[in-house]
């Protein structure tokens, strides 16, 4: 089912993901992989473009439309918690917007999309953020996160 609303006459949308946005979501995830810019890179196009249907058919991707133009993308995977089958998990694996659609609400309706189906098929929802991004920890903790971890990364 999809969100939807109204901003500045321009409807917005979150949909499922679809084949027909595999080629817009990989060109997006070489934007993203730019932007946190690691010693190793993060892209791999080729793995990518293959493997990016699967992610859409057997796990969660959601697309944000503004007035009919994708404007951002959250994906995350879904199953078992690797040391506890019973806990079913959404994690997150990626939540980008456009540039062209930072000032918008693309990524606040990304954000409750992701949260709504977490609630409804979910035991755990995890989300990451990297260091440098601009979503607030309110923003957060006013949709039920509470921080347990810190992540690091040791690049070799």
């Amino acid at each position: 089912m999809a969100e939807t609303t109204t901003t500045i006459g321009r409807r917005m949308v979150v949909r499922p993901g679809a084949t027909e946005d595999v080629e817009w979501i990989v060109e997006e995830l070489r934007q993203f992989a730019a932007w946190v810019e690691r010693k190793h890179l993060l892209f791999a196009e080729a793995y990518t473009r293959e493997w990016m249907p699967r992610l859409i058919a057997d796990h969660f991707v959601r697309v944000a439309e503004v007035g009919g133009e994708r404007a951002g993308v959250i994906a995350a995977l879904v199953g078992a918690h690797p040391i506890n089958p019973s806990l079913r998990t959404l994690t997150e694996l990626f939540w980008w917007v456009s540039l062209d659609h930072r000032a918008s609400r693309a990524g606040l309706l990304l954000l409750e999309a992701f949260v709504e189906w977490g609630r409804m098929h979910a035991d755990w929802v995890l989300l990451s953020l990297e260091a440098d991004s601009p979503v607030k920890e309110k923003t957060l903790v006013r949709r039920g996160f509470m921080l347990k971890e810190r992540g690091y990364l040791l690049e070799t």
